[in-house]
């Protein structure tokens, strides 16, 4: 991340990279909300987070999570308020 935008954007990373961040934009949220980010190494999930969505013209924020060199094949999904996938990607770290 620069600026708060996302750089090097890539489905295939390297295991001595740190951290994957998983960048998250709404335009003209109609209320108050949050988004689960759910990442997935497998079928294990391997962490989950909550985060708020802000009612902006556009609200941006995004998600971490350190791989700590674990290799494999990867998901990130993003859940409504109520669980319902919004959008997912997947990549691989080699």
């Amino acid at each position: 991340m620069t600026d708060r935008k996302p750089v090097n954007i890539g489905t295939h990373f390297p295991s001595s990279q740190d951290k994957i961040y998983c960048f998250l934009e709404f335009g003209g949220a109609k209320k108050e909300t949050s988004v689960d980010v759910v990442w997935t190494l497998g079928q294990l999930e391997m962490g989950r987070v909550n985060l708020p969505v802000r009612r902006f013209p556009l609200f941006r924020t995004w998600a971490t999570k350190t791989i700590f060199g674990m290799k494999g094949d990867w998901k990130v999904e993003v859940l409504d308020d109520k669980g319902v996938l919004i959008r997912s990607a997947a990549f691989t770290v080699q």
